[in-house]
């Protein structure tokens, strides 16, 4: 069985803001970048990603699917942005979800 990572798939355009708990150009220049870790109810609930460019250091997913659903996973401190969405921190990010050897 194939192990599944979460990757980075493009930076985002020059008008998107940058997710809570990122600075300004944090998250630019990061395209190709595998998830390492990341806490959907860091501070309240506004979430944490730390990308990584080495692949033996990202976060390891069974399946597609087990990826897909931590990339969608809305919190449960926050369960609701401001705007009444829900909140989900980590799909701030357009990311692909490659099978690894």
């Amino acid at each position: 069985m194939a192990v599944v990572v979460i990757q980075l798939a493009a930076d985002p355009g020059p008008n998107v803001l940058p997710p809570p708990g990122c600075d300004a150009h944090s998250h630019r220049g990061r395209a190709g970048m595998y998830l390492a870790d990341y806490d959907p109810e860091y501070a309240g609930g506004t979430g944490l990603a730390r990308w990584t460019d080495d692949l033996t250091d990202a976060m390891r997913f069974g399946s597609v699917v087990d990826a897909f659903t931590t990339w969608r996973y809305q919190s449960q401190s926050r369960p609701l942005r401001g705007d009444g969405k829900p909140n989900r921190p980590l799909t701030a990010y357009t990311c692909t979800f490659p099978a690894i050897a």
